[in-house]
C-alpha cells in the first residue's frame, strides 16, 4: 500500500507498506492507477503543491459479479459473441451479461457455458449487497427470460465490489482537467485507469498503451537532459 509520493531532483520517492514493514524506493516516473478514492487519501509532496483530494468526489457505485455455469442444452441462446448490456427500460435487474466461455478459452468444461452477470451499479445499488443466494436467484430469473436458461446452474461464484465503476456524470470534465493540470505541473507523475479515458475494456487497453508511450518519452527526455 503506497502511503506517500515525494518529488525529488531525480524523480520520485515512493513510500509504501509491505508485509507490515515500511519501505521506500526511487523511480524516474510514477503512474497513478489506483481508484480515485484511494488516490484522494495519498500524501503527495511535490515541488509545486498539488492535491488529489477532489478526485475522492468521483462516485463509484457498488456492483456484484455473479458467475454461473450451465449445460449448453440448458441455454436456448447460442451465446456467441461478447454478451449483452441491458437498458433500464427493459425492466430487468441484471445490468448485463458477458458470455465468458465464448470470449476466452478454458472458461468452462466442454458442453457448458459460463455466464458472468452484473447486478447493482447506479441503477440498483441496493441489490449489489444482497447475499450470494439472493443474487443467484435474481440472476437466474432474468437469464431464464433473456437467454432461455433452464435448470439449476452447475457452477456458481459471487464477488462484491463495494465501489466498482467510476461514473462519468455531468461535470466529470473538471476531474479530467484536474488530472491533466497535475500532470502538466508535476513532471514525472501520470494518471491511468478507467477514470481517465473511459471505463470499457477497450478504453483501458488504449489508455495503458498511451500512458506507457508517454512515460517512455518522458524518461528518455529526462535521461538525455541529465546524463
Amino acid at each position: 500500500r503506497v502511503t506517500r509520493l515525494t518529488q525529488t531532483t531525480e524523480g520520485w520517492l515512493v513510500e509504501f507498506e509491505q508485509n507490515g514493514r515500511a519501505e521506500r524506493v526511487h523511480h524516474g516516473a510514477v503512474i497513478c492507477a489506483a481508484p480515485t478514492f484511494r488516490l484522494a487519501e495519498l500524501e503527495v509532496a511535490a515541488q509545486r503543491p498539488v492535491s488529489f483530494a477532489p478526485l475522492g468526489e468521483i462516485r463509484y457505485p457498488p456492483v456484484a459479479s455473479v458467475v454461473l455455469g450451465f449445460r449448453r442444452e440448458d441455454v436456448a441462446h447460442p451465446c456467441c459473441g461478447f454478451g449483452m448490456l441491458i437498458p433500464r427500460v427493459a425492466g430487468f435487474k441484471i445490468l448485463g451479461t458477458i458470455f465468458s466461455s465464448s470470449l476466452f478459452p478454458n472458461r468452462a468444461p466442454a458442453g457448458h457455458h459460463t455466464l458472468t452477470s452484473y447486478v447493482g451499479g447506479e441503477r440498483f445499488p441496493e441489490l449489489a449487497a444482497k447475499s450470494p443466494e439472493e443474487l443467484y436467484e435474481i440472476t437466474c430469473a432474468d437469464l431464464r427470460v433473456v437467454l432461455g436458461v433452464k435448470g439449476a446452474p452447475t457452477f456458481r461464484h459471487h464477488y462484491y465490489w463495494p465501489r466498482a465503476i467510476p461514473q462519468y456524470n455531468l461535470g466529470y470534465g473538471r476531474y479530467r482537467a484536474l488530472m491533466t493540470e497535475i500532470e502538466t505541473r508535476t513532471a514525472g507523475l501520470f494518471f491511468a485507469g478507467h477514470y481517465r479515458d473511459g471505463i470499457s475494456l477497450g478504453d483501458s487497453i488504449v489508455s495503458g498503451v498511451n500512458i506507457a508511450d508517454r512515460v517512455e518519452q518522458f524518461i528518455a527526455a529526462n535521461v538525455f537532459s541529465h546524463p
